[in-house]
């Protein structure tokens, strides 16, 4: 008797690694776009709640408010899935290790128990679909469109229906909607042929509305209900969103007409056009590849005119009166150009299965081969790197490129000497432009302070500063010999020409009215490092004003302060910046920590020492405090079990 099981895909979304948000769909359709791709029938989903000592900070939401959004967002979203077989929902993860060890196909495909893998941006799916992958679309459950079609057949009256989906949050409140641009588009419409309504956000949804909206439609259940929410989406003339998270409903319905306004905002924690790029997979400005011709990305803010333009293109698109082309800017089509963007936004691995399929579709191309090699370096797969590099030569390909690429690969492998040629190689190609150069001598100086050569380094470095006296990642680099060399009088001229030089870098931008984030803040640091604080605090609440460098504004501000001697004012600086950069917050709470040590706050001071080795579990350092704080509360045998933690650790 032949076994008829159906073949089954385990599709595994773990809280240790995924946030309670509407992210989930993304997996959702990932998870469908896998197993059609390796012909299974059926999804298992198995979700899995964090360990009982980690908090999910996905979002920056509070423990209750997760434990919500699992049961009225994950779990019915989970019927989203036409291919949906099975649920486990598990209430400690003990539960669903043997579910995992016993699945044949696991999805995400690198998932383990031990080391859990976590696959919900979009960018997964702009890779995917570079990798020759279709990408599928979520399927509303028919009920819902039918209590929806009750809905709109009593207040619509055959009108097309226009909704605008609000963002009304308390987190990150820059990214909310222009409230009055979208009520003055909303009333601009010919009431005959259009009815917009309004769906509030859900943490807006049971206050009062407010007074502006009073003569327009609220559709308050599709705030609360995730399939009635989807399924209008599907029935309506066009979904307008600004930027937010209900926005992937609309997205990934092949059904649902959408315009997404989207602003980059580099002071924004999740809206830099470096975050956009990194989590979307395609370049600002362009549109994703697999969006039906009804679905854009309008680039611009909410503004009324702003929203009024993409409406009225948008009307003329779907009216036949346009052309695609002129409703949207043409989609990165080329699975190519998404694997570049990719390989420069820190996804190597995404990006070197799409080259690798496209070799494997397209025949040998030099160009993608080392492509293939850059990242190899990058992700630490040096053999591999060295292996293409012969196949490149063996191809005929030579150069200072080369040479570089031998250098990375020998160097992960601890093989200095031939790193050291390598490199010496590649400096002596002809005609090298000075940033190439100044890169190789940068990274040939670091393996001659390794094998005990830093005054070579240090001549090495200094005889490219004759020719380019104000190269700030030189000066930089010499300074740093220097103090790592424990030379801090040696170190000093160099530091001080580096700041000058970025005070001259600092003016040209403001010459031309621009904002150099980036160099305000390194200038800052340094002048926190030669305990400049005055001149940190008054650089600091410059870039505070200019808007620029949001995640780390509070963590200058906080060390300029404590270097001031004025402590309650940077313990307020290092909690707000806590709060703002979740995830990421290791060194604000390690420095939080010591203050309050000096105010003789130990159990505040062993919290945030807890914390901060929860992200940052093989920071010796962090060790070592904790370590001092439990001594200093006489708990000595704590103490000593840390200490061996920390030594452990550094062994390592």
């Amino acid at each position: 008797m032949s076994d008829t099981k159906p073949a089954t895909l385990l599709a595994v979304y773990d809280f240790a690694v995924t946030p309670y948000t509407y992210d989930f769909f993304v997996f959702l359709v990932a998870a469908e776009a896998h197993r059609r791709a390796h012909g299974l029938d059926a999804v298992h989903i198995v979700l899995v709640p964090p360990p009982r000592d980690v908090v999910n900070t996905g979002a920056n939401i509070s423990a209750a408010e997760q434990a919500w959004r699992l049961h009225n967002l994950i779990i019915p979203g989970t019927a989203l899935l036409a291919s949906l077989g099975q649920l486990t929902i598990c209430t400690d993860r003990a539960q669903a290790e043997p579910i995992v060890a016993a699945a044949a196909h696991v999805f995400p495909p690198k998932y383990t128990f031990a080391h859990p893998v976590g696959i919900f941006e979009t960018v997964e799916l702009a890779a995917a679909w570079a990798r020759g992958i279709a990408i599928p679309s979520l399927t509303v459950p028919e009920p819902a469109k039918k209590y929806v079609r009750q809905y709109l057949d009593a207040r619509a009256h055959g009108r097309r229906v226009v909704t605008v989906t609000l963002r009304q949050a308390t987190h990150i409140p820059e990214r909310n909607s222009n409230l009055r641009a979208w009520t003055s588009f909303a009333a601009s419409l010919d009431p005959r042929r259009y009815l917009v309504v309004f769906i509030p956000d859900t943490q807006a949804v049971f206050d009062a509305p407010d007074p502006i909206l009073a003569p327009f439609t609220i559709f308050g259940d599709a705030a609360t209900n995730v399939l009635i929410r989807a399924a209008l989406y599907e029935l309506s003339f066009v979904n307008m969103f600004r930027s937010n998270g209900p926005a992937n409903l609309a997205s990934l319905n092949q059904a649902a007409p959408l315009l997404n306004f989207v602003k980059p905002m580099d002071d924004v924690i999740d809206q830099s056009v470096y975050t956009i790029e990194t989590g979307t997979g395609i370049k600002v400005g362009t549109q994703f590849p697999y969006y039906q011709p009804c679905q854009k990305w309008a680039w611009c803010d909410d503004s009324a005119d702003n929203i009024a333009a993409e409406f009225a293109t948008f009307e003329a698109f779907a009216d036949g009166r346009i052309a695609i082309e002129d409703f949207k800017s043409a989609a990165m089509d080329s699975p190519r150009a998404i694997a570049e963007l990719l390989s420069r936004s820190d996804r190597p691995v995404q990006a070197r299965e799409i080259f690798e399929h496209l070799l494997a579709q397209y025949g040998y191309d030099p160009d993608i081969a080392f492509a293939i090699v850059k990242l190899d370096n990058e992700r630490g797969a040096y053999d591999a790197a060295l292996e293409r590099l012969q196949e490149l030569a063996r191809h005929g390909r030579q150069g200072y490129e080369i040479d570089e690429q031998i250098g990375d690969a020998h160097s992960g492998l601890k093989q200095l000497p031939l790193a050291i040629a390598a490199y010496q190689n590649a400096l002596k190609a002809p005609n090298l432009a000075h940033g190439i150069r100044v890169r190789i001598i940068i990274k040939l100086g670091y393996l001659l302070i390794r094998r005990g050569r830093a005054e070579e380094a240090q001549t090495l470095a200094e005889a490219a500063l004759t020719g380019a006296a104000q190269d700030r990642f030189l000066l930089q680099f010499v300074g740093e010999i220097w103090t790592e060399q424990g030379e801090a009088e040696r170190a000093h001229p160099f530091i001080a020409r580096e700041i000058e030089c970025l005070r001259v870098l600092l003016a040209e931008a403001a010459s031309r009215h621009e904002i150099d984030g980036g160099t305000a803040s390194r200038l800052c640091n340094l002048y926190i490092q030669t305990k400049q604080f005055d001149d940190a605090y008054t650089l600091a609440r410059e870039i505070e004003a200019q808007g620029s460098a949001r995640f780390t504004i509070n963590e200058l501000l906080g060390d300029a302060l404590a270097g001031l001697g004025r402590v309650e004012d940077a313990i307020r600086h290092f909690e707000a910046g806590i709060a703002q950069t979740w995830g990421r917050h290791g060194p604000l709470l390690f420095k939080l920590a010591r203050l309050q040590i000096a105010q003789g706050d130990l159990a505040a001071a062993e919290r945030n020492m807890r914390a901060c080795i929860d992200v940052q579990a093989t920071h010796v350092p962090a060790y070592e405090l904790l370590a001092q704080i439990l001594m200093q509360q006489n708990r000595t045998a704590d103490s000593f079990q840390v200490l061996i933690q920390a030594r452990e650790l550094a062994m390592r």
